[in-house]
């Protein structure tokens, strides 16, 4: 497998993966991490299993996770793209009609949805004629975690991003491979640094930091509902080591 920076934000986590497999990419606080390696293999497991489910590119689909459920947001998004399909992040506050209406514009095939919102997503996949495919994320994934892409273009579909209908309904945003990043991929100078974060992962600012930073050479630690005192014991517990000049470890 080449090691040169692609236009697909998965391949900047191909990138981590071969210069720092071993390093944690993702942590949510007080829950479940992910290094580079990991992240990498699980979401071309999932990539695999859309596949076999009857998923093609250009296909979209609904990612309907919750927050505490973030590693398999992360890696549910990274194999949506894998899979050459479109991913639509949807805002799991919307009430169960505003959803329908989302997912019967994007004309959605498939969703990966957390099973605390099993019901829903059923009862979405009886009510949207377009959905055939249901998935949960309590569903191990298994099988062959070896490199999988399914060959896309700059100016293909990436996500289809809805906004938050603050003044009318619900608009969908159409992003595209070409311009769904800011700053390109790269092989970083690993610092080990901690972004945090908590924003939600359904927002164009929380998938911003799915990506933003592991291109600094940084590692992401998510809270998933944002309390301020936690967050504060955050910065300080994981605060920069003046003697190692990394987040402190030792």
């Amino acid at each position: 497998m080449s090691h040169e920076p692609g236009h697909l934000l998965v391949d900047q986590l191909r990138l981590m993966a071969a210069h720092h497999p071993d390093e944690v990419g993702f942590r949510v606080l007080e829950g479940d991490q992910l290094t580079f390696t990991g992240w990498e293999h699980a979401s071309n497991q999932f990539a695999r299993a859309l596949r076999d489910a009857g998923v093609d590119r250009g296909d979209r689909v609904a990612i309907y996770v919750a927050a505490d459920d973030a590693v398999r947001w992360v890696v549910s998004y990274a194999g949506v793209h894998k899979a050459g399909a479109v991913a639509v992040p949807l805002n799991t506050r919307l009430t169960r009609s505003e959803l329908e209406a989302l997912l019967t514009h994007a004309e959605a095939t498939a969703i990966v949805h957390s099973e605390s919102m099993g019901e829903t997503a059923i009862a979405l996949a009886d009510a949207v004629p377009s959905l055939k495919v249901t998935m949960s994320t309590a569903e191990p994934l298994t099988g062959d975690d070896s490199t999988f892409q399914v060959p896309v273009e700059p100016g293909d579909l990436a996500d289809i991003m809805y906004t938050s209908g603050t003044t009318g309904r619900p608009k969908g945003v159409a992003v595209r491979h070409r311009n769904i990043a800011m700053i390109p991929n790269a092989v970083p100078a690993w610092n080990g640094l901690w972004w945090l974060h908590a924003s939600p992962l359904f927002t164009f600012a929380g998938i911003g930091f799915i990506y933003n930073p592991m291109k600094m050479g940084m590692r992401c630690l998510y809270q998933p509902r944002f309390d301020a005192a936690r967050f504060m014991r955050a910065v300080e517990e994981d605060r920069l080591c003046s003697s190692c000049r990394r987040w402190r470890s030792c």
